[in-house]
């Protein structure tokens, strides 16, 4: 497409014009076409749901076991205080 359209002479102009119309109707035939193939795909090509009595196959998860309790605990022993600050 000419950069500048002022330039060109009227004939030149009408021939861009026709150019553009063909150009047109090839954009929207195809665009026809994807809509179709589109409707096409989602109408039937999908997973079919599952009847009632049928069950999914999902895997089940295993159970973790418990975890293994120590004999005694390592956690720090309670300590009387050393000092005893009063915030007013």
């Amino acid at each position: 497409m000419p950069a500048d359209l002022s330039n060109l002479s009227r004939g030149e102009l009408v021939g861009l014009l026709y150019q553009q119309a063909r150009e047109i109707e090839i954009l929207k035939e195809m665009l026809v076409a994807l809509q179709e193939k589109l409707e096409q795909k989602d109408s039937g090509d999908g997973p079919k749901p599952l009847p009632s009595f049928v069950k999914s196959n999902v895997k089940k998860k295993k159970r973790q076991a418990k975890r293994k309790q120590r004999e005694h605990g390592f956690s720090r022993k309670l300590e009387t205080p050393t000092k005893t600050i009063l915030h007013s």
